[in-house]
């Protein structure tokens, strides 16, 4: 989870494949991730438009947001979004209050949310009242619902076309594997 990329993350299935005595089947898994990824990537490249990107929640008044080098963070900007916080350095999260997001976040065009369970922007607001300034689209990925910690630290282009079909409609891609509604 502390990979320096989402590529090098998904790459520890060639250790598996090692440990398990499959590592032809391993190497063919990993390239196929790896063109797929690559391919999406390039394919976001040629959008126009970059929306401003808000990510995850206050938890106990405190929102913890990735970094610009956090593996998720480069996801964000492989997909063409404009992360609002990819100037933070590093490559964990960060924690910050509720008010230094929010200055910041008063532009942002969507906001991603990982919740266990169904979470509304209204269950957002009655917990943190100053949550309504936000203008930005919520998109929930209800982690009871679907897999996302399960497939995306070696599937992460499953992860990256979601967030491409999101950022970018006008790309027209119908990601197989839907995280964030």
């Amino acid at each position: 989870y502390m990979e320096v990329s989402p590529l090098a993350r998904a790459e520890w299935i060639r250790v598996y494949g090692i440990l398990f005595g499959v590592e032809e089947r391993a190497d063919s898994l990993f390239n196929v991730v790896e063109k797929r990824y690559n391919d999406l990537k390039s394919l976001a490249g040629k959008a126009r438009n970059k929306p401003r990107l808000l990510t995850e929640r206050p938890v106990s008044g405190t929102w913890h947001v990735p970094c610009g080098g956090s593996t998720t963070g480069i996801l964000y900007r492989d997909a063409g979004a404009d992360y609002i916080f990819s100037d933070i350095e590093g490559s964990g999260a960060r924690a910050l209050s509720i008010e230094k997001v929010l200055d910041k976040a008063i532009d942002a065009d969507l906001w991603l949310v990982k919740s266990f369970g169904v979470l509304t922007q209204q269950q957002l607001t009655a917990d943190y009242p100053l949550l309504q300034h936000i203008p930005a689209r919520l998109l929930v990925c209800n982690t009871e619902e679907v897999a996302f910690f399960e497939e995306t630290p070696f599937h992460p282009e499953y992860l990256l076309e979601n967030l491409i079909a999101l950022f970018h409609p006008g790309l027209d891609i119908k990601p197989q594997h839907v995280y964030f509604k």
